[in-house]
């Protein structure tokens, strides 16, 4: 039997590889300037590469708590963030910012959250 790992690692592969004809096939029809190439790349190989791989694992692996699974995500969303919005310039670094922003705090408010109901609950009974 196939564990999720396995399953995942294969999705995140197979992600990657699809993302990379996406970005090769609309650079080839839309001729994207290099700064908009950046963050194309930047959308496609960190959701599919990623974010998708940590979802799906937190859906059906129970063995590593969910905070763990939005703390790497959360990381990696903004190591390649800076990475691919620093020497980018403003309109397209404002997009990377646009994109890690919302992302970042969503998962810093579901954690308080998650906190907040842990600590709740605690209290209660």
């Amino acid at each position: 039997m196939v564990s999720a790992e396995t399953r995942a690692g294969v999705l995140t592969l197979a992600g990657v590889l699809c993302a990379a004809l996406v970005l090769r096939a609309v650079d080839a029809v839309v001729r994207l300037a290099p700064s908009w190439h950046t963050v194309a790349a930047f959308v496609l190989f960190t959701a599919f590469g990623f974010v998708v791989p940590q979802l799906y694992l937190a859906r059906v692996d129970d063995t590593v708590p969910l905070s763990y699974r939005r703390g790497f995500v959360l990381l990696v969303v903004l190591f390649f963030g800076a990475a691919a919005g620093g020497p980018l310039s403003p309109p397209a670094s404002w997009v990377v910012w646009l994109l890690v922003g919302p992302t970042v705090s969503v998962i810093v408010l579901s954690e308080v959250r998650d906190g907040y109901q842990s600590v709740v609950g605690n209290e209660v009974t």
